[in-house]
């Protein structure tokens, strides 16, 4: 309501800061914005700088949507076409791994991600800039490991990620 006030004033030659002291605060959320709500499993597809931004800010639906599953993820330099397949699996599953990302500045300990972003000047700049991140598979937090690397082996297999085309040493 306010924003569309100081809209129509500023249209008719008043600047906003004239009527700012005559506004009243109508509410405050409960909580403050904190970027996109959880997609659900299977649309989980964002850019570094995005999912970035909702660890820091431990947006509530995402933190326990992805704390309360294992699972199979893709990362893509889209910058290269290079791509990793990582999996998680534990207590704090896919939040917990992603997280590591986060802190890292994009490489999350990964052997040939952390060789990518040695090689560029930025290398923060060039994570959130090139880098995607897909949850490809969603798995129970009651699956055993075992299960969960099975299903990472899969994936880096189904999608050439060892190699010339990808980013996974192992």
């Amino acid at each position: 309501c306010a924003g569309s006030q100081l809209k129509r004033l500023a249209g008719k030659g008043r600047k906003p800061d004239a009527v700012l002291q005559n506004m009243t605060v109508v509410e405050l959320l409960p909580e403050s914005y904190s970027g996109i709500d959880f997609p659900g499993y299977e649309n989980v597809n964002l850019p570094f700088e995005t999912l970035e931004n909702l660890w820091r800010d431990s947006k509530p639906d995402w933190q326990t949507a992805l704390t309360n599953c294992q699972g199979v993820y893709l990362i893509t330099d889209t910058q290269t076409g290079r791509r990793y397949v990582g999996s998680a699996y534990g207590d704090d599953g896919i939040w917990s791994r992603w997280g590591a990302y986060c802190k890292s500045g994009g490489h999350g300990g990964n052997v040939l991600l952390k060789e990518v972003l040695g090689k560029v000047e930025r290398p923060l700049e060039y994570a959130r800039k090139h880098l995607q991140m897909c949850l490809l598979e969603q798995i129970s937090s009651r699956a055993n490991e075992q299960y969960v690397i099975m299903r990472e082996t899969f994936w880096k297999e189904a999608l050439h990620t060892r190699g010339e085309f990808g980013l996974n040493a192992n």
